[in-house]
């Protein structure tokens, strides 16, 4: 159960989204190598979250994956 205030939970989701932006321009920055590393080492932690933060987690990845494709594209 949740029992944080809708302020709180706004607070919250502002700061997961300042820090999507930032791992998805260092992402931007990575070698092909090290986005393959950062994807699998989401992998290797993704069943022991919370369904809160998978929910996170996996938009992030589905994100970092559509990255990989626009660049294998080009």
């Amino acid at each position: 159960m949740n029992n944080l205030s809708q302020e709180q939970l706004d607070a919250k989701q502002a700061f997961l989204n300042r820090q999507l932006e930032r791992t998805l321009a260092q992402y931007e920055k990575a070698s092909q190598n090290e986005r393959k590393a950062i994807v699998s080492h989401i992998d290797s932690f993704l069943p022991a979250q919370s369904n809160e933060s998978r929910i996170f987690w996996l938009k992030l990845r589905y994100k970092l994956e559509t990255l990989n494709d626009e660049n294998t594209s080009k």
